[in-house]
């Protein structure tokens, strides 16, 4: 007589021993998953700050300067005659100038003021914080239709004359990297601390809790924006990593809405004038990040104190 063999499933205590040990292996994994996944991304946008510090050395070999912080904000393109005017008397921001460089002179020539404004820029965008996007609504909204964002912002040096702690901006820009088209237009023989001593973009600091669905007020003209916080960052205060919160008020603008910093935990990524891509600490001391930020005090500071 044959002895009939039995089939033994798990046990109830045994599926729930072996659902334990998977849910320990998820949690000692998931962080490592998450580190790698954010050094891929942080790695994209520093090739992207390397795409920008290229397309700006080129155009110092066609027009022997840097480009202009453009005008003031909410200004439409500059033409005459129907012609794009040159940089010199652009009001959109350098951001804009600088499209034929970085292999956009279609989206730079293109005769439609609303859809170049509206058209994102993917090399504009930290992949840390959100995909390319153009944004509208919302109480800070300055334009009927959508505007393409940008994550990086030009180095409008120290200065605080000209506007105040709270105004729509503060200095013109005249002892950073990119000022007010009429206060100076910089080549590099004005960098007098060294190409390589001088912060020309990086990344600007934002409300995570909007970047991706509505204006806020640094973040509302977008690239084109001539010169103001949506373009231009001042390094008056040190860098510092995005935070959450309600909207800001015009009260209580200074200093996150005119600072530099990023979505990377403990570091912000720049590049400097000689092209080279630099991470910044947050806790870079004030006066080290204000010389990195003026390109003409004659002070030097250590990079690796950065």
């Amino acid at each position: 007589m044959r002895r009939r063999s039995i089939n033994r499933g798990f046990t109830l205590v045994e599926l729930l021993v072996v659902i334990a040990i998977i849910g320990v292996l998820v949690a000692l994994l998931l962080p490592a998953v998450q580190a790698s996944r954010e050094a891929a991304r942080r790695t994209h946008c520093m090739n992207n700050l390397k795409q920008i510090g290229v397309g700006m050395h080129n155009f110092l070999l066609v027009h022997k300067t840097f480009p202009t912080g453009g005008a003031s904000h909410g200004w439409p393109r500059r033409k005459k005659n129907g012609e794009i005017v040159g940089y010199k008397d652009q009001d959109w921001s350098w951001a804009y100038q600088l499209l034929p460089f970085i292999e956009k002179q279609a989206m730079y020539e293109h005769p439609d003021d609303d859809l170049v404004a509206g058209t994102p820029i993917s090399t504009y965008f930290c992949p840390s914080r959100r995909p390319p996007v153009a944004l509208s609504g919302g109480i800070w909204q300055s334009h009927q239709r959508p505007r393409a964002m940008n994550d990086y912002a030009g180095n409008a040096g120290t200065s605080t004359e000209g506007g105040s702690k709270t105004g729509a901006r503060l200095g013109m820009g005249e002892d950073g990297m990119f000022a007010y088209k009429r206060h100076g237009i910089f080549a590099p023989e004005s960098v007098d601390d060294g190409m390589s001593n001088t912060l020309l973009v990086a990344e600007k600091r934002l409300n995570s809790r909007f970047v991706t669905t509505e204006c806020q007020p640094s973040d509302n003209d977008g690239y084109v924006g001539g010169f103001s916080d949506d373009v231009v960052r001042w390094g008056v205060v040190p860098p510092a990593l995005d935070f959450d919160s309600e909207h800001l008020s015009h009260s209580n603008l200074y200093p996150a809405n005119y600072q530099f910093g990023g979505p990377h935990p403990g570091t912000m990524i720049g590049v400097l004038c000689d092209c080279s891509v630099q991470t910044i600490s947050y806790s870079v001391d004030a006066e080290v990040f204000r010389r990195l930020s003026v390109r003409n005090d004659g002070k030097s500071f250590a990079h690796d104190a950065l």
